[in-house]
């Protein structure tokens, strides 16, 4: 839980960014929140808690522009 409100956080700086240029190139930027597990992900394997917390994640990167990938 701490890792996932640590990436929240950086959502907040990397959704406000209005652009991104690199080497005199710009880019549109998109932000990905990229969560991981030590063995293979299972969304079945979850707990009621795990799900809604999953669930309010997901809506929360709904609202505010931001990917979710999960791995």
């Amino acid at each position: 839980m701490g890792d996932i409100k640590d990436g929240l956080v950086k959502m907040i700086l990397f959704t406000n960014l209005e652009y991104a240029k690199i080497s005199g190139k710009n880019y549109n930027s998109v932000a990905v929140l990229k969560l991981t597990a030590k063995n293979h992900f299972d969304a079945k394997n979850l707990n009621d808690l795990q799900k809604e917390n999953l669930k309010i994640l997901y809506q929360e990167a709904k609202q505010n522009n931001f990917e979710i990938f999960l791995s």
